[in-house]
């Protein structure tokens, strides 16, 4: 009995949000669970605060589904959403309606997509066995009967195709919200400078950066404790050659094509103190990893390279408010 518990709390884990199992842990209708009145109040109060990022992570499902633990997360109902929602998405993303598409394709879409929608929601059972079994069955039933005749999700071709159709999705909606957010955040950012007198460059270098670098860090963090330091290192230099490389160059190479030329760019120095900085410390890197630490980095250089980028950042702060080096270097005609 106590091992059927267990499983019980484990598939409850599997199928709800942390948000509702921390609202759940909370027990406060529960007299006899030891707990203190102040750790209850505090789950209660966590618990309450997250709920808006729960009903937005809700809502994003409708548009991206959610993967993992083995397909026992995705939901039956927000999935049958994703051919109709995930369109729409899109469509609003690219404003590509009005103009690009008609009213007549918004409604022919409308009728394709309820289609498949309706198709997946009818072979549910087929496409994702684990899940369906598992959210079929209540507590008391796992009890009696605790094993399925179901097929798991890795033994079903037709759930391993699914699910590579989802993880697709997934993908490219995930690129697509990247490039709304990043759209609003540059004209957030873009508004700040010019109500605040901040120069775009300085704030295109610093919050700007530091947001966009959020994910990598993160990512590379956990791969690096995991025990694969080989693979975070690459990452670490992989991701911005990738940024410099391909994003620049395609954003060039749409502006060009879509306006022309660009003509009369603004060499400013912070964008020369910029590129100083970044070639000095790759230059360094370069040599001092595998002669002068003997491709073993400790708190030292940790530390060392933290302080060379807070030394950049004060430096180009400086230098894009005109403290330092105010004569331009190099004046374009």
């Amino acid at each position: 009995d106590d091992d059927d518990d267990d499983d019980d709390d484990d598939d409850g884990s599997i199928l709800h949000h942390p948000w509702e199992r921390g609202w759940r842990q909370s027990r406060l209708y529960d007299a006899q669970n030891g707990e203190s009145l102040w750790k209850q109040c505090w789950l209660a109060f966590t618990s309450v605060a997250s709920l808006p990022l729960f009903i937005v992570r809700e809502i994003l499902k409708f548009s991206m589904p959610e993967l993992g633990f083995n397909g026992r997360r995705v939901r039956r109902w927000q999935t049958s959403a994703l051919p109709i929602c995930a369109p729409l998405f899109f469509v609003w993303a690219e404003k590509m309606y009005p103009g690009t598409i008609h009213t007549g394709g918004i409604v022919y879409g409308g009728i394709v997509a309820t289609a498949f929608s309706a198709i997946i929601f009818t072979a549910w059972p087929h496409l994702m066995p684990d899940n369906y079994a598992v959210t079929r069955r209540s507590r008391s039933a796992r009890r009696r009967a605790p094993t399925t005749n179901y097929p798991t999700t890795t033994s079903n071709p037709a759930s391993r195709l699914f699910s590579g159709m989802l993880t697709i999705v997934a993908f490219l909606v995930s690129m697509v919200w990247m490039d709304v957010v990043a759209g609003e955040v540059v004209s957030l950012l873009t508004a700040a400078g010019k109500i605040c007198g901040i120069s775009e460059a300085l704030l295109g270098a610093t919050v700007l950066a530091w947001g966009n670098s959020v994910g990598d860090f993160i990512a590379n963090r956990t791969v690096a404790r995991d025990g694969r330091p080989k693979m975070a290192v690459a990452a670490c230099f992989a991701g911005p050659t990738m940024n410099v490389l391909l994003g620049t160059a395609a954003g060039l190479a749409f502006r060009t094509f879509s306006s022309g030329d660009m003509k009369n760019i603004q060499a400013a120095n912070e964008l020369f103190v910029l590129f100083a900085f970044l070639i000095c410390g790759l230059l360094f890197l370069l040599f001092a990893a595998p002669f002068l630490w003997r491709w073993r980095v400790g708190k030292k250089q940790s530390y060392g390279m933290m302080g060379y980028y807070a030394l950049f950042a004060v430096t180009y702060a400086l230098t894009s408010t005109k403290y330092i080096f105010k004569t331009p270097w190099v004046r374009l005609e």
